[in-house]
């Protein structure tokens, strides 16, 4: 009796999520999939690509595979896979790795993956290299009160149903958990336009105390109606009313400071704070 539960466990289809270790509280991710989800955590000072290639000839080279969902970073034509990316420019690169994974469908859950020309080029290059149908977002993915949702707009031609409601499962697991985020990524083409609008918070100079700023980003150089919760992390040697000004790194980024409202930074040089910046 135990061995035929064994083989019957061994050969049902399975699903298997991997996710991001630069995703912000990834944990609350992790925590609301159902058991039968497989999920691994992919570690954000290795190569991504190379993870996943690792731990599906690993652990499940003679498992049947119905779908890999793929909870990281996004933009359009790129995954962000720990400490590399996953895009147009380094599909050629992956190509031999990429024929290996298995023949399931491919769930992208990164922010506009799929949006444009690239996007488009990227899903469809890809589904030649690993024969899988892909799905992708082309929109912000994550919580709705930041204007993101769950949903998959983009997808191979030939994508089967059932797969899709496969993943429609999985995409409700992640919405239920409320993960206050979305899966956009700061990068050097991310601005904000200065002021900002602050609503919420209280005075400057407090490391630790949030604010929200509404319809403040640009992303590589196209406006948008993104917000954004700021939250000081440190100060150096300052204690000042705070401005934005431009964005310099990724997801934790150093904001240069002004004083009474003006956006020069000339004659504070040295007054730096490190935010956190949660979409």
């Amino acid at each position: 009796m135990t061995f035929s539960t064994q083989i019957t466990t061994m050969t049902s289809q399975i699903s298997i999520l991997f996710i991001d270790a630069n995703v912000l509280d990834y944990q609350l991710l992790l925590a609301g999939l159902a058991p039968d989800v497989y999920a691994h955590l992919l570690t954000n000072n290795r190569d991504g690509v190379e993870q996943i290639t690792e731990i599906l000839d690993r652990e499940y080279s003679h498992r049947d595979i119905r779908t890999v969902h793929i909870v990281s970073h996004g933009a359009p034509g790129c995954l962000y896979l720990g400490n590399t990316e996953l895009s147009l420019d380094t599909l050629e690169r992956y190509a031999k790795s990429l024929k290996t994974w298995p023949d399931a469908a491919l769930f992208f859950y990164g922010c506009n993956v799929a949006v444009g020309d690239a996007g488009e080029e990227f899903i469809s290059k890809l589904h030649l290299v690993t024969g899988a149908e892909i799905a992708a977002s082309k929109t912000l993915t994550g919580n709705a009160a930041l204007g993101g949702n769950w949903d998959l707009e983009f997808s191979t031609q030939t994508f089967n149903q059932k797969a899709s409601l496969e993943a429609n499962d999985v995409a409700v697991m992640l919405k239920a958990t409320n993960w206050p985020h979305t899966l956009v990524r700061a990068d050097n083409g991310f601005s904000f336009t200065t002021p900002g609008t602050e609503t919420a918070g209280s005075g400057p100079g407090d490391v630790g105390k949030s604010r929200r700023f509404l319809n403040v980003a640009t992303i590589n150089g196209n406006a948008t109606s993104l917000d954004a919760v700021i939250t000081i992390e440190s100060l150096s040697d300052v204690n000042m009313p705070v401005e934005l000004g431009q964005s310099i790194g990724s997801t934790v980024i150093t904001i240069l400071l002004a004083r009474d409202g003006n956006s020069s930074v000339s004659g504070f040089e040295g007054e730096t704070a490190t935010f956190r910046i949660d979409f």
